[in-house]
């Protein structure tokens, strides 16, 4: 029975395990037709080159290709190796596409094997096939013939190699931009004709760059097949056209290499403004611009640093075409200029102006944004113009061309006369060291340079500087000097003085001079903090003599006003240090600006100059801590020896106690002598 059970339970396990199998190699599998969906396109997708057939002779070669999804990228390979591409501008093709279908045209095709090179994945039913198509046609033979002041003849011809019937239409363009066309006349006519078609001007203004185009188009079941020429260009001159009632004017701000075309404009009014570049070689760039109805009346445009002539054009539409063009131009080579000679801040009173080219007298108008002056310019020169006070001028200089145009030359300059500041954190005038190296520092506002002689400092932008001087023997002197954009200059004179050992040493305090003279580290060192030692001899000074008046019979008054002179002096030479230790913070710390704990961080041998041990605050302050320290320690000494003598008990005890011992005192008799005898 239990056998029967076990084979049971083996039978479950298999089937678990085949099932387990299973849905593994069903994931597995639905992951690679995933990854095969997902790759294969990225793999497949690859233009692939096929053979289509073989040209006989050289001629011309019409292809028919079809597709149902996006525009296929077919490239074509002559037995020559020369490449078409379907979609490419070849003056030796020519294509008519519609959206699923094209006939694509070579002229000259050489004779032997014609390849494909196309990716049939992306639209797998695409169909490329050799055909002889009728309706590949070409409008060619475009003529104009003057009949009248306002009325062409134009002839054009159209070749097919099939008779079908196709519509025309004959525009007006100028200088070849078809985007701008008007239409003339349109119709019908036959292929393998010449048509002839009179067309009327009367309603286009005076122009000499227009083109006649004529567009000739068919379909051929749902492809539509079109094709266009253009005449040469002609000049026509209309007797009847307009010039703009709107007056514009022009303002040429040559130093910004700029010009505005200003105008009133008018209600249900188009306007065209036109600005051409010539740049004397031959080469002309045309910029148009647009305007409708009265929502503009100002254009500013940038030309280039290049250009030798500029020309302003302006028309306005008021019927069907735009009015003659009325124009404005201007030579740059011998346009007069005026430009003002200044840096972009300045402390001067006066700022010069140049002028150049002025070949007849000319009115120029200066201002400086308040007052303005009229002065007569002629020839090449300069002038002088008063600068108004401190703060930003915009100083211009404003006069008209022979043929109107406005010119304009404007500049704005920051007025600054007040000289920038400059403070030492010391009076560095008549200084006194035995280094090589001193060691100034300040601050300085409204700067822009600082300089140590020659040599130009860096400043934070807070203006703190600190800089080391090297010194020679004997008096060093140096000049400081802070400037601003302006050109203002501060000076401050450092005068140092160099001494040598022995120079200084007559200088010097008792206690420097031993340091000094002393080689060994340890007795400078005792020299150098010698007033604290000096304090630490009279605290013991005064402790030995509180131990000897110990035993003195009667020492407890004295012992008493020890206690309380080494509490007062301890107090004293703890609020001593403590003023010290503030002067001696507020000058290395405050004063200075300087941060020590992150000057001690970055550098210890930067801190240990901060610290200097000479220093009379610091001096103080270790004089007066050591004294502090040296009376607290007597006074607690003072407190033992009061303890051990028996003298701790309150005063109001010692009192009782005296009182006492003077009551238990016999009274002397009323009637005793002095020494001793007895009165009868």
């Amino acid at each position: 029975m239990i056998g029967v059970v076990k084979e049971k339970m083996n039978g479950m396990n298999s089937v678990k395990k085949m099932k387990k199998n299973s849905l593994f190699i069903l994931m597995v599998t639905v992951t690679a037709v995933l990854l095969a969906q997902t790759f294969a396109p990225a793999v497949l997708a690859q233009p692939a080159e096929e053979v289509l057939f073989e040209l006989e002779e050289d001629g011309e070669l019409v292809l028919f290709l079809s597709w149902k999804n996006s525009r296929p990228d077919v490239k074509f390979i002559s037995p020559d190796g020369t490449v078409y591409g379907l979609w490419d501008e070849s003056p030796d093709t020519r294509l008519s596409a519609g959206e699923h279908e094209a006939y694509f045209r070579i002229v000259s095709a050489k004779a032997g094997v014609w390849k494909a090179l196309c990716d049939r994945s992306a639209d797998p039913v695409l169909k490329i096939e050799r055909v002889r198509v009728q309706s590949m046609f070409v409008i060619e033979n475009v003529s104009l013939t003057q009949l009248g002041n306002t009325v062409y003849e134009v002839g054009f011809s159209s070749s097919c190699d099939e008779l079908i019937g196709y519509s025309y239409s004959v525009m007006l363009i100028a200088d070849g931009d078809t985007s701008a066309s008007r239409l003339l006349a349109s119709g019908y006519a036959s292929s393998n004709d010449c048509v002839t078609v009179e067309v009327d001007l009367s309603q286009a203004p005076s122009y000499d760059g227009y083109r006649i185009m004529v567009e000739g188009k068919f379909y051929s079941g749902s492809l539509e097949i079109s094709d266009s020429a253009v005449s040469d260009t002609f000049r026509f001159v209309n007797p009847d056209s307009y010039l703009p009632e709107t007056e514009f004017s022009v303002t040429l701000m040559p130093e910004r290499f700029c010009a505005a075309v200003v105008w009133e404009p008018g209600w249900q009014t188009e306007y065209l403004v036109a600005v051409t570049e010539d740049d004397g070689s031959g080469n002309k760039d045309t910029q148009f611009e647009s305007f409708s109805g009265s929502d503009a009346g100002y254009y500013e445009f940038s030309f280039s640093a290049d250009a030798k002539i500029v020309t302003f054009g302006f028309r306005e539409k008021t019927t069907d075409f735009f009015s003659d063009e009325k124009t404005l131009s201007v030579d740059l080579e011998k346009l007069p200029t005026v430009s003002f000679v200044s840096a972009d801040a300045t402390s001067e009173r006066e700022i010069p102006a140049e002028y150049v080219r002025f070949t007849t007298p000319t009115e120029v108008t200066f201002s400086d944004g308040d007052k303005k002056t009229v002065v007569e310019l002629s020839g090449d020169g300069s002038i002088y113009l008063a600068l108004p006070g401190d703060g930003l001028a915009k100083m211009s200089a404003e006069y008209f061309l022979p043929n109107g145009v406005r010119v304009l030359t404007e500049k704005e300059v920051f007025i600054d006369r007040e000289p920038p500041r400059i403070e030492m954190l010391q009076d560095y005038t008549n200084a006194t060291t035995t280094r090589e190296t001193f060691e100034i520092a300040g601050t300085v506002s409204g700067c822009t340079e600082l300089f140590v002689g020659d040599q130009k400092i860096e400043f934070d932008p807070e203006g703190m500087f600190i800089h080391t001087l090297t010194l020679a023997e004997g008096e060093n002197e140096f000049d400081v000097t802070a400037a601003d954009a302006a050109g203002n200059k501060s000076l401050y004179c450092v005068s140092v003085t160099r001494r040598t050992e022995e120079a200084a040493e007559g200088a010097l305090s008792l206690r420097e001079r031993l340091a000094q003279k002393t080689a060994n580290p340890t007795l400078k060192t005792l020299i150098r903090f010698s007033p604290a030692i000096l304090a630490a001899l009279i605290g013991i000074a005064l402790v030995i003599t509180a131990l000897v008046s110990w035993k003195k019979k009667d020492s407890r008054g004295i012992l008493k006003g020890f206690r309380r002179l080494f509490a007062a002096l301890s107090m004293g030479s703890f609020s001593f240090a403590f003023y010290s230790l503030t002067g001696f913070l507020v000058k290395k710390t405050l004063a200075s600006d300087l941060d020590f704990i992150d000057t001690a961080l970055d550098s210890v041998e930067e801190a240990a100059k901060l610290l200097e041990w000479e220093n009379t605050y610091f001096v103080l302050f270790l004089v007066g801590l050591g004294a502090a320290a040296l009376f607290g320690i007597a006074y607690g000494v003072v407190r033992l020896i009061e303890k051990k003598k028996g003298f701790s008990k309150s005063d109001k005890k010692d009192k009782k106690d005296s009182s006492d011992k003077e009551k238990k005192a016999p009274l002397p008799e009323k009637n005793a002598k002095p020494n001793g005898k007895k009165k009868k």
